[in-house]
């Protein structure tokens, strides 16, 4: 009888941790690369401040890349979705693109770009439009491609 206790209690303990890893495998944003960013790091970095992880890499055929990121909730509610990432120096940065946003959507794409010189230039092309609503839009033709 004893046997049958354990065997069932260790059953529903492994049912449970397979049902929480699968959650938190499905959980976080998916930020979009033209490349494969060069990164050594885990972490996601605001000034200095880690605010998040990197939890998945997916690299198309074409090259563009898909990385599944988490953000903590106080980056989140003081950003929105106001910001790209960039890789530099083997680490994923997050640069502001205004001083104000509206919430992350949870299924929302963030913009992404393998250098500092790239996001730059992203910039100038986008100096008198809404760079929000173009990173929002590369964001999404890179997913295209992705698919």
């Amino acid at each position: 009888m004893r046997f049958w206790v354990g065997f069932v209690i260790t059953l529903l303990v492994s049912v449970l941790a397979v049902g929480c890893a699968s959650k938190d495998q499905q959980a976080g944003y998916a930020a979009v690369f033209e490349d494969a960013p060069n990164l050594y790091d885990d972490g996601v970095y605001d000034s200095g401040h880690r605010v998040g992880n990197i939890l998945a890499q997916e690299t198309a055929a074409t090259g563009e890349t898909r990385l599944m990121i988490t953000l903590s909730p106080e980056f989140l509610s003081d950003t929105g979705n106001n910001f790209v990432l960039y890789a530099h120096a083997g680490r994923l940065e997050v640069d502001k693109l205004h001083a104000f946003g509206e919430p992350l959507s949870p299924d929302a794409l963030i913009c992404g770009f393998t250098s500092k010189s790239k996001l730059t230039w992203f910039k100038l092309k986008t100096l008198l439009n809404d760079r929000v609503r173009a990173a929002q839009k590369r964001a999404k033709a890179l997913q295209a491609r992705i698919g």
